[in-house]
């Protein structure tokens, strides 16, 4: 079920932003948060049909708080910024209180032979996850670093690529 499986119990009404809108055509993502949810704000550094903000999403300002953010980003800012601590502390600020991040971990190698990809693939899970393929000791190992911020509400494989787990946070 993957990533429909984490999103199927927040109520349709809330304000959703979607980081990385429309990136490969929204098959990640994008498709089962409009079809979800009521009104979905979609931002993305490109031009995309459907994109409603084209905007560096790390040097946007918005203006009020969020119940949902998907960030759905390429690997290099899912690797530089997403999984830092600069990074999860610029969600924490944009959600509202016991809103949730929904986020993605690469888990394993071959994603890609393309380089530098692929080394900083391989850097991340072994540096930062220190576990390859990434197991869910290790993503729970991670968390408790960001515990101050976020809890852990589940880990769903995506349904389309092995080695990728979508995660869900939940703003403390």
């Amino acid at each position: 079920m993957g990533f429909i499986e984490l999103i199927r119990d927040i109520p349709t009404n809330v304000k959703v932003l979607d980081v990385g809108a429309w990136g490969l055509t929204g098959e990640n993502t994008t498709t089962e948060l409009v079809a979800h949810f009521e009104d979905v704000l979609t931002i993305n550094i490109k031009k995309l049909d459907g994109v409603k903000v084209v905007a560096d999403f790390y040097k946007t300002y918005f203006d009020e708080k969020l119940d949902l953010i998907v960030l759905d980003l390429n690997i290099d800012n899912n690797v530089s910024q997403d999984w830092t601590r600069k990074g999860l502390d610029r969600v924490h600020d944009l959600l509202a209180p016991d809103g949730f991040l929904i986020i993605y971990i690469l888990t394993k190698e071959g994603y890609t032979e393309e380089e530098p990809t692929k080394s900083m693939i391989n850097d991340n899970l072994k540096n930062f996850w220190k576990s390859c393929p990434v197991t869910v000791d290790a993503i729970g190992n991670k968390l408790r670093e960001f515990k101050d911020i976020f809890n852990l509400v589940a880990i769903q494989p995506c349904d389309r690529r092995d080695n990728i787990a979508w995660v869900k946070l939940q703003r403390v």
